[in-house]
């Protein structure tokens, strides 16, 4: 069995977050050393259904509003982990926050770095 990486992006749906989005599914399609794994991407849209192959799973949710989100970052993503028996070796998020409650090692992309700038 394949190891299994997630990625976290219900978010995108337009402009720069949905082209991010892109680009890293552009990315794990075609890159071999990616096809070593089972990815499975999480998103609230039919915009990337094109990027279904063996290796990348696109699993459509509902968590287009904030609370809808919150609720799928503590809770829903373990509950899906859990009904799918997947023990992912690493949790991705693109949405600019990490994964609430899960023990997995976290890769998390910032859409926007100033917060963490000290530059005035």
């Amino acid at each position: 069995m394949k190891k299994v990486i997630i990625v976290n992006d219900v978010a995108a749906s337009f402009g720069g977050a949905l082209n991010i989005l892109k680009q890293f599914l552009n990315e794990i399609s075609n890159n071999i050393k990616a096809k070593k794994y089972d990815w499975y991407i999480f998103v609230s849209n039919n915009l990337v259904d094109n990027y279904n192959y063996d290796h990348v799973k696109i699993v459509k949710v509902d968590m287009k509003s904030w609370p809808k989100r919150i609720i799928w970052d503590t809770f829903g993503v373990k509950k899906f982990l859990k009904k799918n028996d997947l023990d992912p070796i690493y949790a991705i998020s693109l949405m600019s926050v990490g994964f609430k409650f899960l023990k997995t090692k976290q890769i998390v992309y910032i859409h926007q770095s100033l917060p963490f700038d000290d530059f005035n």
